[in-house]
This record gives structure tokens, sequence and C-alpha cells, in this order.
């Protein structure tokens, strides 16, 4: 653990990076003090919580263990594998990078009801809910509420909207206890799944339909939050099956830091089916679909010319979110040493709202192959195409055109080569991608990985990735604030400007990692990585001459136009232990550290460079898995997050637990606690627009039934 926590340092330039706040990173509301027995009690509170149960599975260890605990052991961790490395199953303890795996029944374990919740107990994700819709995650660097270089894909499905180059969390959601488990590397994914997988990959695979017959029902309740999840599955034939679900998701919301209601509630609900045919010869097809529509409550006060004298009207009506997707994938084998893999997916989303609207389609075509030449090659190489089609019209953030076209086009093939069997193999690939943005983008990666004995794993890497801009970036106009006469001009308001760059290149990324894993004994693992990122051609606002704007409403324009003007360093790492204290007691422990270092290139008037500071520098948790007897279960986790200067955040100790009671197979009852040790506490501030609010502590009863 953490033994002392640096106090806030305010930037002293912080005042004059205050007036664009509220376009990028949210109005700032400051933080109340802690006082010293706020501290006392925090730091005994968690002792004692460590003392007397641990806290929860940090399960997202390298290897996730068996159900069994008391199964546990080098032989089985070892044949764990995983799909996110090279996007064809290998061995997660033989990857040569840093891979965390959450299991499907672990995320039911950490008493999370969203996908987001899960993510915050891999080691390295960072999460940081912004209000009841909205959070901000990121990977090895920023967790802004459009964390822009992490790639998230369901199934393999990229989540990834052009739009603000980034993921809206609020709509990816699945039934938890259907999830096979969600897999997350650490570092840069180019070379296999392209442009935005910089600092990491996220992949969140959900159970075939053979996995999933019968029915369940879930349901819980609690102080301003409902979830009610509902599932048939079932066989066509003995190779054939299917499932449907559905679920719906109703939250009162977050609380302002005076304790009133943020009124920002979120109804949501969602549909699904799944059908998997699975045969002897190894020919296997999946076909899945889902379809969602929300309302998100949000009051919001944004800045504009048409409503002298504020100059700033403020909205209530929220925001309307709908959608779909559906995905088709056939694999099979040809030959005795080569398989074939063909992905095809549709994505529709609709977002509606005092901010943005838009409307957006995706559709993207894979094909794959992967073969064995001899004893020593291991060959993928694979084709891709996607392309999305926008609509969007002016809201607060407006458009030079309201119809926008992204189209990409890929090859890639990598080799994993066997220099030494079973002790040392180097893995080589490159991806050749093109797009309407920014051209060709080559993103190579070399990999090497040495098994000195069966206990160690050791790797190394270098690796170049893209993030092309996003459709924002290329063409928003956007009155960021607005000064009313008196202030800039004495006569006409001041409207400072953001303004697109279709001229903008892509953000690159040069990054050496390396790591290594060691289980000493079966009922210990260790995992270790670090690494050193550089960035160049970051896009950042700069500014350009003031105009004077007759059309419209007379005005004062300051134009903030968007450049490649930043570069960045950072380097940090991950630490992750698992200890099997007994057969049913299971004990984590992981750390992460940050630490970025910025460097503009072009004027930054608004020290825009602040933004990239929004993360916390250290993080830990520590956690367990207890089994009470043979109904009981006791899950309970405590994290300690760094502050985050930038943002006025402190650093706060969070603990979550879940007891739960299976008095027979088919029923589990169990008691949830999230955020126990305040009444409400800040995590993050919004990317956009909005008031910072804090999350409170919420108390549920989970009732669950299946047959």
């Amino acid at each position: 653990m953490i033994s002392r926590a640096r106090p806030i340092c305010l930037d002293p330039t912080q005042a004059e990076a205050r007036p664009l706040d509220l376009f990028f990173r949210g109005r700032i509301a400051p933080t109340r003090p802690k006082t010293a027995f706020h501290r006392i009690r925090s730091r005994a509170l968690a002792g004692l919580a460590l003392v007397v149960c641990g806290a929860l599975p940090l399960v997202a260890q390298n290897l996730t263990p068996p159900v069994d605990f008391s199964a546990l052991d080098l032989g089985q961790l070892s044949q764990v594998k995983v799909v996110s490395v090279s996007n064809r199953p290998e061995l997660a303890w033989r990857a040569p990078s840093a891979v965390f795996v959450l299991s499907g029944e672990d995320a039911v374990r950490t008493g999370a009801d969203t996908i987001p919740e899960a993510l915050r107990w891999i080691p390295g994700i960072n999460v940081g809910q912004i209000n009841a819709s909205t959070w901000g995650i990121g990977a090895r660097g920023s967790r802004s509420q459009f964390a822009s270089k992490l790639l998230v894909m369901i199934d393999g499905r990229s989540v990834y909207t052009p739009v603000f180059g980034g993921v809206f969390w609020d709509v990816q959601d699945y039934l938890l206890a259907d999830l096979d488990h969600i897999e997350v590397v650490l570092g840069p994914g180019g070379s296999i799944w392209g442009a935005n997988a910089v600092n990491g990959v996220v992949n969140i695979l959900t159970r075939s339909a053979h996995e999933t017959l019968g029915d369940r029902v879930s349901v819980t309740i609690g102080h301003g939050e409902e979830n009610t999840e509902l599932r048939h599955g079932w066989l066509l034939n003995e190779q054939t099956a299917g499932r449907v679900y559905a679920k719906f998701t109703a939250d009162d919301g977050t609380r302002l830091p005076t304790g009133g209601s943020a009124e920002d509630a979120v109804r949501i609900g969602r549909i699904g089916f799944r059908f998997d045919h699975e045969d002897s010869a190894a020919t296997n097809w999946t076909f899945s679909g889902e379809a969602y529509r929300g309302d998100n409550d949000l009051t919001v006060t944004l800045p504009t010319l048409t409503a002298p004298p504020a100059y700033q009207v403020t909205d209530r009506s929220g925001e309307q979110v709908q959608g779909g997707n559906l995905l088709a994938r056939w694999d099979g084998a040809i030959g005795a040493e080569s398989t074939l893999r063909l992905d095809a997916w549709f994505d529709t989303d609709a977002r509606h709202g005092a901010i943005f609207d838009f409307v957006s389609n995706r559709a993207q075509v894979d094909l794959q192959e992967s073969l064995t030449l001899g004893t020593r090659h291991a060959i993928d190489w694979g084709a891709s195409a996607r392309y999305a089609e926008v609509h969007t019209r002016n809201r607060w953030i407006a458009f030079d055109h309201d119809q926008h076209h992204v189209a990409q086009w890929s090859g890639f093939a990598q080799d994993e080569f066997t220099l030494i069997p079973n002790q040392l193999k180097l893995t080589a690939g490159i991806k050749l991608e093109h797009n309407n943005f920014t051209g060709f983008e080559p993103q190579p990666s070399v990999k090497l990985a040495w098994f000195p004995t069966r206990q160690h794993t050791l790797w190394a890497g270098w690796s170049r990735a893209v993030r092309i801009p996003a459709i924002t970036e290329n063409s928003n106009i956007t009155d960021a604030v607005v000064l009313p006469p008196g202030v800039r001009d004495p006569l006409l308001p001041t409207a400072l400007r953001g303004l697109g760059n279709p001229a903008l290149d892509a953000e690159t990324l040069n990054a050496l990692d390396a790591g290594w894993r060691w289980a000493p004994q079966p009922t210990w693992t260790v995992s270790a990585s670090v690494f050193l990122n550089r960035y160049e051609q970051l896009i950042k606002v700069t500014n350009a001459p003031p105009i004077s704007q007759s059309a419209s409403v007379p005005a004062l324009i300051i134009p903030l136009p968007e450049d490649n003007g930043m570069s960045l360093r950072s380097t940090g790492g991950e630490l992750a232990v698992t200890w099997q204290t007994l057969p049913t007691w299971r004990l984590n422990l992981s750390l992460a550290e940050v630490n970025p270092e910025t460097q503009v290139t072009t004027p930054d008037p608004i020290k825009f460079v602040n933004s990239l500071r929004n993360i916390p520098h250290w993080t830990a948790m520590i956690g367990s898995v207890l089994q009470l007897g043979a109904h009981w279960e006791l899950t309970a986790a405590i994290r300690w997050i760094d502050d985050v200067p930038s943002l006025q955040i402190a650093h706060y100790t969070e603990a979550s637990a879940q007891l739960a009671w299976r008095p027979q197979p088919a029923w589990e009852l169990a008691l949830v606690g999230r955020n126990l040790f305040d009444p409400q506490h800040l995590e993050n501030r919004p990317g956009l627009a909005g008031p910072s609010v804090e999350i409170p502590r919420r108390v549920e009863l989970r009732i669950s039934w299946k047959q």
C-alpha cells in the first residue's frame, strides 16, 4: 500500500485555464476539505477491514483462478487462454504483453451492476465515475469522459465512437452473469487491432449460448437503484443453442457537493439474443444482436451569444439514447494446420440532447487466417474494412457540415517464431491501415518472450500505434466561453470559439514495455510490468488572432483551432499478486503508477496541457474472496486513489463488499455495499458540460434464481 499521499498542489496557471473548464473538463467545484478526524477514521476503517475480511478479489490477476479455490495450481493457471493479444487463442501465462483477465463469475462476485463497475478491479485500468450516466475510464493515461486511446470491444465488435473518439459507457452493458470473461491488454495493440488501440485493449467476451441453457432471473433493489435481468436459453438441436435476454436499469443519480440531488437519473432498457452452432468438424458460427433505449436526466448551463445579458442558458431536457447491433461470425478448419475466420457486424447509435445530437451507423468485415508452418512458425494474417456514416445536428456543439464519413481498410500479418523450443519466442507483426482523415498509417510491433523455467515468463517489446482524429476534432464549431461586453471588448460580447481542423494528423505512440510473471509456489502468482511511452503530434487547442463577427449576433470572436502541437512522455508500471492463503480464501493485491510529462511545441494559451494530467499518479487495491462454509461467500475490496491536482480532486479510500448466501443451487441472495467509507465522494469531473457531482454510498439487495 501507499505509505503517504501527496498533498494537492494546484497549478498557479489554473486560473487562466478556468474559462474553458466548461468545455474541456467541466466546471470546477471546490472539493470539501478532509479534516484530521476524517483522515484518521478512513485509515482506521481501512485497516480494520483489511484485518477482518481483506478486500475484493482483484480477480483480474494475470490469470483468473477457477471457482474451486482448492484446485488452484500453476498447471491450471497456465491453461487459461486469451484472444486479445494476437487475435488468436493463446496461453495468457506465456503472452508477451501485460494481460489481465476478469472471469464472469468474479465480475458477479464484485457486486457490480455494470461493466464500468466491474472494470474497477482490473490492474492498470483507471475508473472515475463522472455522473450517473458518464464514466471516465483509461489505461496508462487519461481517464477523461472520452479517453480516446483505449480500444473497447464486445465480442470483438469495436464500440469506439468516431464522433468523439472514445466510448459512451452508459450504453455498453450486458448481463454480468452471462459474461465469459473480460480481457484487458495494457499497452499498444495497433499491429493487430488497428487505429485507436493505443494505451490498451478491453475485450468483453460473452458466453456461448451452449453455456447459458435454462432460465435466470435477477432483481436488485436498493436506495436509489433498481436492476432487473431476465434470460432464457435452450437447445435447438445437439449442435445449436440460443438465448434471449432483457435488462432494465434505473438509477436515481448522484449528489451535488452540498448533498442535494444532481438530478441526473438514468433509465435504460435492452433486449438481445445469441445463437451458437458448434459441430465436431470444427466449423462454428455465432449470430447475435441487441437493441437498447434510455433516458439520461441532465442539467447543463451552456454559454451562448443569443441570451444576453447573462450569455448562458440552462437546459434540463437531458438526453435520449438508443441503438443496436448485429454480429455474425464463422470459423472453421482448412486442413490440419489452418483455420479461417470471418466476422461481420453492424452498429447503430443515436444520442439527442442539448450538448450534441447525432446518429451514427457503422459496419465492419474482417477476414483472418491462422496457420502453423512446421514446428517454429505460427502465422496470422488478415484484412479488414470499416465504414461509418454519421449525421449531426447543431446543438451547443455545432459542425461545419451535417454528414460525415469515415472509411478504413487494412491488412495485417504476424509471425510467432519459436527461437528455442519451450524457452524463447519472437513475435513480429505489422498492420497497414488507411483512413480518409490522415491517410496511410503503419503500426508495427516486435515482442520477445523467454520462459527460463515453468514458473517464470519474461517478456519485452516495442510497438507503434496511432489514433486518428475524431469527427469533432475535424469539424466542430463550439462557443466554449462567452464573455459579456466590457470584459474583453467595451461594446461587444466575446466568444472563445473552438474550431475543428480537417488537416489534423494522427496522434502517434512509440512504446517500450516489459514484464515478468512468476509462480514461486502453486498458491502464489506475481505479475509485474513497466512501460515507457512517447506520444507525438497530440491534438490540442491553440489560438488565432481575434476577428469581429457582424452577421447573426455582433461579437468579438477569439478562434481556438486545434493542432498537433503537443508531445508527451509517460512512464509507469503495474504489479499484481494473487495468494491462495487457504483452499477457501484468496487474497489479491495490485498497484499501478502513471507519470506523464508533457511538452508543447505551439502556443497553449488556455493551458490545455493540464487536461493530460487528469489521472491519479498512484492507485492501489487489496481484496479477498472468502468462502464461509457451503452456502456463504464474502467478497470485499478496498481501493486507494491518489489525488488529481489538475482537477482539484483529493485522494480518497473507498470500499465495497458483497455477502452472498446460496441456500440451494438455484437461489442466491446477496447484500452489496459500495462506497462504504463516505456518504459521498468526488471521483471525476465532466469532460464537456454539467456540474461536478459526487458518488453516493449504495447498499443493495440482489436476488437471483436460475434453473
